[in-house]
């Protein structure tokens, strides 16, 4: 469903409107229909001018989802976790440790049916905000399809991060009262080096 929301542009409903609006004016001329032919004309007429002021302006790249996020923004995250310092061997490690309900984690299945990356970063972006550090600006695939290592499953790298290196590491969400479960953020870890 939301995979139709963000294909849907206003352009295209506005374009299907006056389609539709024209088929029916097409269809009051050939019935010589009187009555309704000024109200045919109108109803054309706004979609056409609609539709141009659209092409005209930015709005043109708004879909449906975007104005659905406009009229009905989501509630901030309120997050339930717990944070962490600690020194590595070339590094300072700060680990944001998230308990339950745990944030979800928009993750897509690859090609392959192997592995789960992240290739739209919102829903991480949405915690990163709520944390107050800073977006990542791509996706990541796991780690594991990367450097092959079962120790790497579950993990996602960012290693152009601004504050260092970004690690995230997704677990599922089981929630026994209401049997839904999800991915989700375990853990969010920055490494910096000295």
């Amino acid at each position: 469903m939301e995979a139709i929301l963000e294909y849907l542009t206003l352009t295209k409903i506005i374009g299907v409107l006056l389609f539709l609006a024209s088929f029916w004016l097409l269809r009051i001329i050939l019935k010589n229909d009187r009555r309704n032919l000024f109200r045919g004309v109108i109803l054309f007429l706004f979609f056409l001018m609609v539709l141009l002021y659209v092409h005209q302006s930015d709005a043109h790249k708004l879909t449906v989802a975007d104005v659905r996020d406009m009229v009905f923004p989501e509630r901030p995250l309120e997050l339930n976790y717990y944070v962490r310092q600690g020194k590595g061997s070339a590094s300072n490690i700060t680990t944001y440790y998230f308990e339950g309900p745990q944030p979800r984690l928009k993750v897509t299945l690859d090609v392959n049916g192997k592995h789960l990356h992240i290739t739209n970063p919102d829903s991480l972006n949405k915690v990163l905000n709520a944390l107050r550090l800073p977006e990542v600006k791509t996706g990541a695939r796991e780690l594991v399809s990367i450097t092959g290592s079962q120790l790497h499953a579950s993990l996602y790298r960012w290693d152009d991060y601004p504050r260092g290196t970004l690690i995230v590491e997704k677990t599922i969400y089981q929630n026994r009262e209401t049997l839904e479960s999800y991915p989700c953020i375990s853990n969010i870890q920055i490494r910096r080096t000295r």
